[in-house]
């Protein structure tokens, strides 16, 4: 099975109608894994060896 990684950087994404359709209809992807950075990280400080795995 195939794995795919959607990272979502938008500060307010439910305020834009084409981001939102993209990240709800990603949820349907099999294998596919949703990351919303901004409320994983709010203060920018990405773990990147943590979302390298």
């Amino acid at each position: 099975m195939r794995k795919i990684l959607l990272l979502l950087f938008h500060p307010r994404f439910e305020d834009s109608r084409a981001i939102r359709a993209l990240w709800e209809g990603a949820a349907e992807v099999e294998g596919l894994i949703r990351r919303d950075m901004y409320e994983i990280y709010p203060d920018f400080n990405v773990d990147v060896e943590v979302e390298k795995d």
